[in-house]
């Protein structure tokens, strides 16, 4: 789902297109009804034993949203808040492919998900794309593979930058 904040934010003009003058009971009434749309779209995911990754600014990549703009709707709560998740990259310590929708691991406890892998040619291993809890970032990962856990290191985005090629 690309993106929630696009989602929440259609949904609210929807439901009210000017915000100036709005009571805080239909405030909340708002809020109401963009979380029931939100629980209809996971409960007919789960119906369809789906899985789905959610973008947001969560994990970084609330770069669409200008927050140096003046002020806009959920500018404040938008500054004041703190991503529990981050995108970090990874390369497989051994032979597997971690491919979306496998659960990252810490010793036992599930602190992510995979949101992409392959096999790189050009690295000769195999690489992920990450989404963790912030605390876990820099700790020992593993994705479980098809019911086995495969070792993971943590990498720096890019995984791979071409060499100048004017030196």
């Amino acid at each position: 789902l690309d993106c929630v904040s696009n989602m929440v934010t259609n949904l609210m003009l929807d439901a009210e297109p000017d915000y100036d003058s709005l009571s805080q009971d239909r405030i909340e009434e708002i809020e109401r009804e963009v979380t029931a749309e939100f629980d209809r779209l996971m409960d007919a995911l789960r119906r369809q034993g789906r899985r789905a990754v959610i973008v947001t600014n969560e994990v970084g990549l609330g770069f669409a949203v200008k927050k140096n703009k003046e002020d806009f709707v959920g500018k404040s709560a938008i500054l004041a808040h703190t991503p529990e998740y981050c995108r970090i990259g990874a390369r497989v310590k051994e032979r597997g492919i971690v491919r979306e929708h496998c659960d990252i691991y810490c010793g036992n406890e599930i602190v992510g998900v995979s949101t992409s892998g392959t096999h790189s040619p050009t690295l000769g291993c195999g690489i992920a794309m990450l989404r963790v809890k912030r605390d876990f970032a820099d700790r020992e990962l593993e994705a479980d593979v098809r019911g086995r856990r495969v070792p993971l290191v943590a990498v720096t985005l890019p995984f791979y930058t071409r060499p100048d090629r004017n030196r």
